[in-house]
């Protein structure tokens, strides 16, 4: 995402809570405890969603759940472009509450994260953005995933 704010001229505006250098430790009870120092920070938690995320229990989960117990504004991004809710990917506590779904794509992050708000407290529903939203930032539609297209190259005279 810092990457994507400085070479995709897309204004986020976020504070990276995550951990500046990896913890020199093994003791799971301190690490939980300077990633929680960490998430205390967070108003708006973004989960990425891979492959395996969904059995990442031991520190993956538990940061979700904190950060669902914080009660902050959850967004899950599908690095396989899933515009929905991918249930075989998705761990199942993060399925049961008010979280958006979005491609692992900037511009449609950034709308999450300047647009998206949760309609109803604890509704335990998942949400996504209607098609008009996509099309307006020139996504296309391949099944439950939505890509951009490559941007053309630059104008070249032969």
């Amino acid at each position: 995402m810092c990457a994507w704010k400085a070479h995709e001229n897309i204004d986020f505006d976020f504070c990276d809570c995550q951990l500046q250098t990896a913890i020199n430790s093994e003791n799971e009870a301190y690490i939980k405890n300077r990633c929680r120092e960490r998430l205390q920070m967070a108003g708006t938690y973004v989960l990425l969603i891979g492959a395996d995320t969904a059995y990442k229990e031991k520190f993956v989960l538990w940061e979700a759940e904190v950060a669902i117990e914080k009660k902050c504004r959850l967004i899950g991004v599908n690095l396989d472009k899933w515009r929905v809710l991918n249930p075989a990917r998705c761990p199942s506590m993060f399925q049961a509450v008010d979280a958006v779904f979005v491609p692992f794509s900037p511009p449609i992050l950034a709308w999450a994260l300047e647009k998206w708000t949760p309609p109803f407290p604890n509704s335990r529903n998942w949400y996504f953005f209607e098609d008009w939203v996509y099309q307006r930032l020139g996504y296309v539609f391949a099944g439950n995933s939505a890509i951009r297209p490559p941007k053309p190259p630059p104008w070249s005279p032969v």
